[in-house]
């Protein structure tokens, strides 16, 4: 039984991973054959390496398909209480397939059919954006988008299924480097969100070691990042980055910008094995609004 459940999970792993070689493959299965000298010690550690690195791989499966979404609502809560009510123009950098955009869409639109059914006097409902921006290559996108034109076909698709009405006026899909935002005017837009991207800035790019200043070059790309969403983000605005890494950085260097009024972080749950949290920061000066 130990013999059939470690090579279950063995045979999992390398399908998945492609890490084990077949050689270490033949040995390990010479080694687990079931006989009179097999080593019971060596075959139940090698089951619970499997069991954990099966773990792993269910967690990355559940950060990918639920616990983004759940990364989205918390993220839109947190908004909708700094508020998103207010916002007009959001810009989602990093959007992959537009789990973050589309859920403050849906938000907006939901905040929306209230204002109507209350029917303010003198409201001016004028249409809402949401820009959605990402580097659409297969070097730089982990889903696999080659270019805008298919990413935008993807998000439009998910959106309706979403409920959101009238995609193609709501959300607009464009290619753009979050360290270069250089199609987005100063101080325009309302509330800026990044979902699991300001990371992986750079990485792409090199490892460690094959960069000339190495792990500085990296946390310089991630802080152009952080400069341009401060840049593009309007009076009162609010940025948002949803991640997993690197949230002390995020905070000192929103907190040493002049144009920051405040910094703060919020528990963003747990997603791919590890704890995430949003860093909010508020631009200095007041919302305007419609009235």
């Amino acid at each position: 039984m130990f013999t059939i459940f470690a090579l279950l999970f063995l045979l999992t792993f390398w399908r998945i991973t492609h890490l084990v070689p077949t050689s270490d493959l033949l040995g390990i299965l010479i080694f687990t054959s079931p006989c009179p000298l097999m080593n019971r010690v060596f075959l139940q550690s090698f089951a619970l390496l499997g069991a954990v690195q099966l773990i792993n791989i269910l967690s990355l499966v559940h950060g990918s398909l639920q616990a983004k979404k759940d990364a989205a609502l918390k993220l839109v809560t947190t908004l909708r209480e700094n508020g998103l009510a207010q916002a007009r123009t959001v810009l989602d950098i990093g959007c992959g397939r537009g789990t973050f955009g589309i859920a403050i869409a849906r938000e907006l639109q939901e905040i929306d059919a209230a204002i109507k059914e209350e029917a303010v006097p003198g409201r001016n409902l004028r249409s809402r954006r949401v820009t959605m921006l990402d580097l659409w290559s297969r070097t730089e996108q982990v889903s696999g988008v080659a270019d805008s034109a298919v990413a935008r076909d993807i998000i439009f698709a998910n959106a309706k299924r979403e409920g959101i009405v009238d995609v193609k006026e709501v959300l607009k899909v464009e290619d753009g480097d979050a360290r270069d935002l250089r199609g987005v005017r100063t101080r325009s837009v309302d509330v800026v969100v990044a979902g699991l991207s300001v990371s992986f800035i750079g990485e792409d790019e090199g490892t460690v070691k094959e960069l000339v200043d190495g792990v500085e070059a990296l946390k310089s790309g991630r802080e152009k990042a952080l400069k341009e969403m401060v840049r593009v983000c309007r009076d009162g605005g609010v940025i948002a980055i949803w991640d997993s890494r690197f949230k002390d950085q995020y905070v000192a260097f929103l907190e040493s910008c002049e144009e920051v009024e405040k910094v703060w972080t919020v528990f963003g749950g747990l997603a791919f094995g590890a704890m995430t949290y949003i860093v909010l920061a508020r631009r200095k000066g007041s919302v305007k609004t419609d009235e």
